[in-house]
């Protein structure tokens, strides 16, 4: 296996109980759970804690404080052989860095962590949950999580529990909510014409917002399909899509052949969310599965009103009637009902756009997650055998 490490720069401010952390991650490319580990690690290196980051590489490499330690080597192991390969780098890693806990994201880097300790009294091993499986991988990846984990998250109260029922133990389970960095006061910082004007967008025309991958999980196609019943009542409106994947030529196919291309823009991969949030008037994500996405969190901190589905933890954040709509997946007809409703009273849009702000600061921050991570790694510090990670790292420096 080939690993690449980069040394941190710069000084890390030192923190009270400062813990040496390894985060591992299949890789880095753009998607929910890659953002919670680039957020998550820059974090706790502004609170004094020593990270390293170990993946696969990737876009949101960059996005890493240049105090985060980073290793690159293939983590998305095939075989038993390519599992034993990321295990011996694992291990190398706890070993120069005394990591006393390993965060994994995914059951590749779950088990990979196990077998590095595997025979020692090594680190304990925290899995977050973030995915969404096919319904018979479930099983499995309950197991595996549960077999090589100490703990294992959930990053919504629907994916912990859809994993106690496919066999993760209640004793190993918890649910720590993905939580973003809270904006400033959007309205003051863009201007929402100026933003229209360099969007190519006419600053008078309602504008609904959809991010994410264009891919079927998302249901990006169901809008697509809501269009012409929206446009029948709202002939100015107007949606934009930001994302790549592999669906782009079919959505665009889809609107074409509906008559509705000329109120649809594919605005590709954009680093501007936060401007783009600010130039729209809704935000709607009609997915058909989820764990808890960040899109709509970002969302409603940034005050926009949202449709969306009732599927994964979505409920959880999106309060039906309060804060936006919930509509069934797949059903166009019922997601244009909601998205006119809103466009028809902007009054009632606002107040939803308020309540779904309120929501997110009191329970779906950046902050608070990462204290309750803070949290979670003490826990199981205290818990663990003394000096387990130091008398792992003595006995496998005696035997390399």
């Amino acid at each position: 296996m080939l690993l690449r490490f980069e040394r941190p720069s710069g000084r890390r401010p030192l923190g009270p109980n400062p813990v040496n952390v390894l985060v591992m991650t299949n890789h880095l490319n753009t998607g929910g759970a890659e953002t919670f580990v680039v957020r998550l690690a820059n974090e706790l290196t502004v609170r004094g804690h020593h990270v390293v980051v170990l993946s696969a590489g990737g876009e949101l490499m960059p996005k890493l404080r240049p105090d985060v330690a980073r290793a690159v080597a293939p983590c998305r192991a095939k075989g038993p052989w390519g599992m034993l390969s990321v295990a011996r780098t694992t291990r190398r890693l706890i070993e120069d860095h005394r990591i006393q806990v390993v965060h994994a994201n995914s059951t590749n880097t779950a088990m990979s962590a196990w077998l590095a300790r595997a025979g020692a009294a090594g680190p304990p091993i925290i899995s977050s949950a973030h995915g969404v499986w096919e319904p018979w991988k479930k099983r499995g990846v309950a197991r595996a999580f549960d077999l090589c984990s100490d703990r294992v998250v959930g990053c919504s109260e629907e994916l912990t529990t859809d994993l106690l029922n496919h066999g993760l133990r209640q004793a190993k389970a918890q649910t720590i909510h993905n939580g973003i960095p809270l904006p400033t006061d959007t309205g003051a910082i863009f201007d929402r014409g100026a933003l229209r004007r360099a969007l190519g967008l006419p600053a008078n025309r309602p504008l609904i917002l959809g991010v994410g991958r264009l891919v079927e999980q998302k249901g990006f196609g169901t809008l697509i399909e809501a269009l012409p019943r929206v446009l029948a009542v709202q002939p100015d409106v107007l949606v934009a899509l930001a994302g790549v994947g592999e669906l782009r030529e079919a959505l665009g196919a889809r609107a074409e052949e509906l008559g509705v291309s000329h109120a649809v823009r594919f605005l590709g991969r954009r680093e501007d969310v936060p401007r783009l949030l600010a130039a729209a008037d809704i935000f709607c994500l009609p997915s058909l599965d989820e764990g808890l996405p960040l899109a709509i969190a970002e969302a409603m901190a940034a005050g926009l009103p949202v449709v969306a589905t009732p599927v994964g933890g979505v409920p959880e954040i999106v309060s039906h009637g309060e804060t936006g709509w919930l509509v069934p997946p797949r059903m166009p007809a019922a997601l244009a009902l909601r998205l006119i409703a809103l466009l028809a009273d902007p009054g009632v849009a606002h107040a939803m756009g308020q309540a779904g702000r309120e929501r997110v600061v009191e329970g779906f921050t950046l902050d608070r997650m990462t204290s309750r991570f803070e949290g979670l790694y003490h826990e199981l510090l205290q818990t663990a055998p003394e000096g387990a990670s130091q008398a792992a790292s003595l006995r496998w420096s005696s035997s390399a």
